[in-house]
């Protein structure tokens, strides 16, 4: 009995911490940063994939931004396989007469595929769309899709201790086999 709980309790615990981990990653969220010449973030627009949810058609635009107005029109989208599940460039209508933007897959499928990204999670280059004057001045900006496909999906780090509980498991149960029949 007393291997059966040991057991259950390693178990329990290696369940919690994957469900503690799934629970971490359901926050989802798509972002564009832009960046000062030492890297310092000088403007930043946050959006989780359930207000996106919320609202499938909404384009969220960073103002505040000197952008390249040449550049409209000049959108990207970003594909998951062939899918398209989000859009980003320069757009009208939000507190600027251009701001720096994205919308989800939603309005991003009534759109003609240009400039197509892989949605790898990594940060993908806005730097096009800035004012000359801060590209020359060193500034970045980055675009980042963080799409539905990642919810619920544990980080490396947590499938490696997932991976070293269960390893301690295994030793435990092999010591105590070994005691039982040293014993016997």
């Amino acid at each position: 009995m007393r291997v059966i709980s040991k057991t259950l309790a390693c178990g329990l615990a290696a369940a919690a911490l994957a469900a503690a981990s799934s629970a971490s990653a359901a926050l989802v969220y798509d972002t564009i940063t832009v960046y000062n010449s030492d890297d310092g973030i000088i403007a930043q627009l946050v959006v989780t994939e359930a207000e996106q949810a919320a609202d499938p058609t909404a384009i969220d635009y960073l103002s505040g931004v000197a952008v390249d107005s040449s550049e409209y029109g000049n959108y990207g989208v970003v594909l998951a396989g062939s899918t398209p599940v989000d859009i980003f460039g320069i757009a009208t209508g939000g507190p600027d007469p251009y701001d720096l933007a994205f919308s989800p897959g939603t309005v991003a499928a009534t759109y003609p595929v240009q400039n197509p990204v892989a949605d790898t999670g990594l940060p993908i280059s806005m730097t096009q769309y800035l004012d000359t004057g801060l590209q020359a001045a060193g500034d970045t900006a980055f675009f980042t899709a963080s799409g539905n496909f990642t919810e619920g999906v544990p980080e490396p780090a947590a499938w490696a201790m997932m991976l070293v509980g269960l390893g301690g498991l295994g030793a435990i149960l092999r010591s105590q086999r070994r005691r039982a029949a040293a014993r016997a």
